[in-house]
């Protein structure tokens, strides 16, 4: 189930010196490595990694009995991931702290100190997938061989599942005062402190990832007309996506007319959607104070004073408070991936809560949001091969061929930005010169999110419907141009959480969606992919596209 494996052996070590038994331990991992379809690349660091890991061991092992001594490896794969955890009984050690001592020894021969030196520099390159623990006298150490990118989503629809089930079984057959007493006691207060931690780093993150963007994105003057260039079609690319999200709610809108208002319960007051005058948009963009974006969560605001910010910290070219930013934005950044490893246990607690509250109606409506979305993202994918074809003058065929790798590479690793050197190889392949894809590929990691603006937007516009919240005019025209700028300075999941709420969409209804928003962000990333590799196509023109590489 959920394609689990698990191998464990056991070996026998007579000395600290066995190294017939180390080979035997090699051998089995080896094995298992190809048996689970790792890469010879993988499979070598991961033999690296054992290997220097029971010498680490093996040194904490007390051999001065008769008995010899059993080490036990195991493999397990669950999910998409792969872990090695080797066993072996020997005294508590400092792991982290052995690795230290990482100075080679001032000699040209090898010594005992040099190979311990060797070891350790090893281990430390391999430190971020190298788990120690001690327990009743064992020695473990795990090594995260292959991570999957998509345990998270498991993990979220599992929490799905489970929470329908369970409150589905709880409404049926426990009573009426128990099924409150799981609600006010259990659900909503684990559910109220997640959703506060969330909230705690959507702030200040908007505003340090913008100056970080802004302060890092070099001097555009040295860019010339192509940096401007990639800059116009990305903006356009993510505000036509932005229409396209909009258009193709209202034109199905009708379809969903059962949604309509389906939890207007959650909505407390009218104050919360006061969105709807653009002339008042305009009135409140500057803070009265510096303080008043980040103590009332005014997104709008924190978007134009970190814009402004991070132009006057360019300016001036202040080095230190640079560094500060960004080593702020890291921290919040971090923090936000520590909180998000909770979120199958928010969505859980949220969905079971409302499942006990209205039962299952609510879960099958939410999926208006995949099917609108889905449909934007065919639209966008659309719109791309007609401009290609007619603006960039190459075959549509051509260009999806090309751009098929770097999609399925983004939809594996579910990362615009760690695909770039993908990007960049696929618009190679199409025929884009070196030094357009050079600026344009790394710039569409952060400016050209197409997939994540129809996601947010569409889940803004739809949860405002459930809601019963209505959307004029002038409120889709701010919601569009407050999107995009969102959606481009910050992360997806801190845009999620703050596009909806623009809208007045309460913090109860949008947790509500975050297990879709996470399933459409496969779709997202190859979006995005596509899209980097076709508007560095229209931005090198006609007439100095290459021919297409073999």
């Amino acid at each position: 189930m959920f394609g689990l494996k698990n191998y464990t052996q056991d070996f026998t070590f007579t000395s600290r010196s066995d190294i017939q038994t180390t080979s035997e331990i090699l051998q089995f991992i080896e094995e298992k490595t190809a048996e689970l379809g790792t890469s010879r690349k993988e499979s070598i660091r991961i033999s690296m990694m054992c290997e220097e890991s029971l010498v680490k061991l093996l040194d904490y092992v007390d051999f001065s009995g008769s008995s010899p001594v059993k080490a036990v490896v195991s493999v397990r794969k669950f999910m998409g991931n792969v872990k090695f955890t080797l066993r072996i009984p020997g005294q508590s050690f400092d792991f982290l702290k052995s690795l230290q001592s990482n100075v080679l020894p001032d000699s040209e021969e090898l010594t005992p100190d040099t190979d311990d030196a060797i070891n350790n520099i090893l281990l430390q390159s391999f430190e971020d997938r190298i788990k120690y623990t001690h327990k009743n006298g064992y020695n473990f150490i795990r090594i995260a061989a292959i991570k999957s990118p998509y345990a998270a989503l498991v993990r979220t629809l599992e929490a799905i599942v489970l929470a329908v089930i369970i409150g589905l079984l709880l409404k049926n057959y426990a009573s009426g005062e128990l099924c409150t007493v799981f609600s006010k006691n259990i659900f909503s207060p684990i559910r109220s402190i997640l959703m506060n931690a969330l909230k705690i780093c959507a702030v200040p993150l908007v505003f340090f990832s913008l100056v970080t963007s802004i302060t890092r994105f070099g001097n555009i003057d040295d860019m010339r007309r192509l940096g401007l260039r990639c800059l116009s079609y990305f903006f356009s690319a993510q505000a036509l996506s932005a229409v396209i999200a909009v258009t193709v709610f209202f034109a199905v809108r009708p379809l969903f007319s059962s949604s309509a208002g389906i939890i207007s319960g959650l909505v407390h007051s009218a104050g919360e959607t006061e969105h709807s005058i653009f002339a008042e948009l305009l009135s409140t963009l500057m803070p009265v104070s510096v303080l008043h974006p980040f103590i009332d969560s005014d997104m709008l605001q924190l978007l134009v004073f970190g814009i402004l910010f991070g132009i006057a910290v360019k300016a001036a070219d202040a080095k230190t408070m640079r560094k500060l930013i960004e080593e702020s934005n890291a921290v919040f950044t971090k923090l936000l991936v520590m909180i998000l490893k909770l979120v199958p246990l928010l969505v859980f607690c949220s969905i079971t809560d409302m499942v006990l509250s209205s039962g299952f109606s609510i879960i099958s409506k939410l999926t208006g949001i995949a099917v609108i979305a889905v449909i934007s993202y065919l639209a966008m994918f659309g719109l791309y091969c007609t401009a290609v074809a007619f603006m960039g003058d190459m075959s549509v065929s051509r260009l999806i061929r090309g751009a098929a790798p770097a999609m399925l590479t983004a939809a594996s690793v579910l990362s615009s930005r760690a695909v770039i050197p993908s990007n960049m190889k696929a618009c190679e392949k199409v025929g884009v010169p070196h030094e357009v894809y050079s600026i344009s590929a790394p710039m569409a990691s952060i400016f050209n999110r197409n997939g994540d603006c129809i996601a947010e937007i569409t889940t803004a516009l739809f949860l405002a419907l459930m809601c019963g919240i209505e959307v004029s005019v002038s409120s889709i025209v701010s919601l569009i141009i407050y999107s995009v700028i969102v959606i481009m300075s910050a992360s997806g999941f801190t845009a999620f959480l703050v596009i909806p709420a623009y809208l007045g969409v309460p913090m109860a209804a949008i947790e509500l969606a975050i297990g879709i928003t996470q399933l459409l962000d496969i779709a997202s990333v190859a979006l995005d992919a596509f899209g980097t590799v076709a508007s560095s196509v229209l931005i090198t023109g006609k007439k100095n596209i290459l021919p297409a590489q073999n």
